[in-house]
């Protein structure tokens, strides 16, 4: 019999992360599992930390990534060609699920049955496991469309979500000829099949960890390949897309200023910050992460030790925000 959630775990080289992603998906509170996990030719103690808790646990298989040169979502596809469950949840090897994620989603979903994909706030994590204090806002709609999630990818990463897996069946798999943002590329096929069907748990479920090598921190793929993602939308719907274009290329410019500071390439911040403008105007000041983002940016003009201030003090009421955010959304604090 078919389990109710399929847990696809893509690994590669996280040997000091991989049991903490895994014993998470053990210790759901929703029993119902099976724990998929891809080793993508890992050449590090991976495979042997995986295999020590397949002994005790017969929710968990390994397959291997037969795909060369496919990596992460390579390994993804590996997972969802041999999934069976009625739902699909992703989990990076460096990431790891609060105990109640899967049950609220699933339970969410059995409730809302004209939604496909659910995502949750996520908390940050450092290198080490300790929690930033950064957690992402709730989005001002509850129930998003494809509109919504091309001007802003408030989704976010594999990890945050759980969908219905007769959904994911008909948008494809993940599109392996993008080298970034082929999660956003996913769930915006997903948000084509029907309108209204990507919603919103809000709980801080999905714990997401920082370091170093990460593709997200490239901004500049992830940037060309945002672009491929548009202008495939654009061109096979235009009626929809081209309404939202400036807004959409707006804020993505902002993000792009935002990775691009992270980086520490500031001439290249304060180039995207000031396209972002061109893009959107004065409209984008009516949020506050544009002033946050533009208070580091513009900041590095200045001397060293004035930057790192109004650059801590930036982060500081970033960290404050979101924070207070979760508090007044879950009603307490996570």
């Amino acid at each position: 019999m078919s389990p109710l959630l399929s847990i696809i775990i893509p690994a590669f080289n996280v040997e000091q992360f991989i049991e903490q992603a895994i014993c998470s998906a053990q210790n759901q509170t929703l029993k119902d599992i099976e724990i998929i996990v891809v080793d993508d030719n890992s050449t590090d103690g991976t495979r042997t930390v995986i295999e020590a808790l397949t002994i005790t646990d017969s929710r968990i298989r390994i397959i291997a990534n037969t795909q060369l040169n496919a990596g992460q979502c390579g390994a993804r596809n590996a997972g969802l060609w041999a999934a069976t469950g009625f739902y699909t949840g992703f989990l990076d090897g460096d990431d790891y699920w609060h105990p109640k994620k899967a049950a609220s989603h699933i339970a969410f979903m059995e409730q809302h049955p004209e939604v496909d994909l659910t995502f949750s706030r996520w908390s940050v994590i450092d290198e080490t496991g300790r929690e930033t204090g950064r957690v992402t806002d709730a989005p001002r709609k509850r129930t998003l469309n494809l509109e919504d999630l091309l001007v802003e990818n408030v989704v976010g990463g594999a990890s945050n979500v759980i969908c219905r897996t007769a959904a994911r069946v008909t948008a494809g798999d993940f599109d392996l000829t993008l080298k970034a943002a082929v999660d956003l590329d996913l769930w915006l096929r997903i948000a084509r099949l029907r309108n209204g069907n990507i919603s919103f748990i809000n709980e801080v479920l999905t714990f997401y960890r920082l370091r170093e090598g990460q593709i997200t921190k490239d901004w500049k793929r992830m940037a060309d390949n945002w672009d491929i993602i548009f202008d495939r939308l654009r061109a096979e719907m235009p009626d929809r897309i081209l309404p939202i274009e400036n807004e959409a290329k707006a804020k993505h410019l902002r993000y792009r200023s935002y990775l691009a500071y992270e980086a520490g390439e500031f001439p290249a911040a304060r180039q995207q910050l000031v396209a972002a403008f061109k893009r959107g105007g004065l409209s984008l000041l009516a949020d506050r992460r544009t002033w946050i983002t533009a208070a580091a940016v513009l900041a590095t003009i200045l001397p060293e030790h004035f930057h790192k201030a109004i650059a801590d003090a930036a982060r500081t009421v970033r960290t404050w925000v979101s924070h207070r955010n979760s508090v007044i959304g879950t009603g307490k604090a996570e």
